[in-house]
């Protein structure tokens, strides 16, 4: 967690919030030049290292208080106890809305100096739930029930099984709720798809010419019979689109433009 000015946060009531609630396991001042070239400008910027409180308390720990330092005034206590966790040096500047601490850069390499502060920041933790039995995610939950996908299904496929449209992800079949035509439309897409990796597959394994030429003929019969269904669904009705304009078939069809093509039947 990252808070800009530390010191300044005290002014208000939100430290001594956050302290109910979680105790610091550290923290680091870092130069007031460090993100210039991310900000674009110049603050000093504090990183808290917090660890949640199992249940909040009213406890005030250091960390939450302010004291005087010679030569830059009153700062977080945390930084006097701990001055190894400052990266540079804390000096009072005059600035245009009056004194304020900053923090300034110094000799020697930035990172060393943090790895270093950071080599200081201990905290223990436990993996354990700490309720004895663990509760089920309604990920899980929604989970529960589902198929779950053979090998030959790919993830974020969708795949028919029993006239009925699944679709995969995570390796669990989900049902989805479509029309019977639309899953006719579906499954003839899936035909065509199933045909043209055949058809790949005889050429990559270098089988032979009767063997290529029936996996060709598979995938044109495929796709020609899905061109037909798709014809049927798409299918404009002139006449009936006439009668309830009144106006001429030719007129509708002039009108239409290209939004329409006229099939061998009309």
């Amino acid at each position: 967690m990252k808070l800009t000015n530390l010191q300044e946060e005290l002014q208000s009531n939100y430290i001594q919030t956050l302290s109910e609630k979680a105790r610091l396991l550290g923290a680091v001042r870092f130069p007031n030049d460090t993100f210039k070239a991310i900000a674009g400008t110049q603050v000093t910027t504090d990183l808290l290292f917090l660890q949640k409180k199992d249940s909040a308390t009213n406890d005030s720990p250091d960390w939450v208080e302010r004291a005087y330092l010679q030569d830059v005034g009153n700062i977080n206590k945390y930084f006097i106890n701990n001055p190894q966790m400052v990266l540079g040096e804390q000096k009072a500047i005059k600035g245009q809305f009056g004194w304020s601490m900053e923090c300034l850069p110094t000799d020697g390499s930035l990172y060393n100096k943090l790895n270093h502060a950071l080599t200081t920041i201990t905290a223990n933790f436990s993996a354990t739930p700490t309720v004895d039995t663990v509760q089920k995610t309604d990920i899980e939950k929604h989970n529960e029930g589902l198929n779950k996908a053979s090998e030959n299904i790919e993830d974020y496929t969708y795949s028919i099984h029993n006239e009925s449209l699944f679709y995969c992800e995570n390796r669990l079949l989900y049902p989805i709720e479509r029309t019977a035509a639309d899953i006719q439309r579906i499954k003839g897409m899936l035909g065509v798809l199933d045909s043209l990796k055949a058809c790949l597959n005889t050429q990559m394994a270098g089988l032979g010419i009767d063997e290529r030429e029936n996996a060709r003929l598979e995938l044109n019969n495929k796709y020609y019979g899905l061109n037909l269904s798709l014809d049927r669904l798409q299918k404009v009705d002139i006449e009936f689109i006439a009668a309830i304009c009144n106006k001429q078939p030719n007129e509708v069809i002039s009108e239409l433009g290209d939004k329409i093509y006229l099939s061998k039947d009309y």
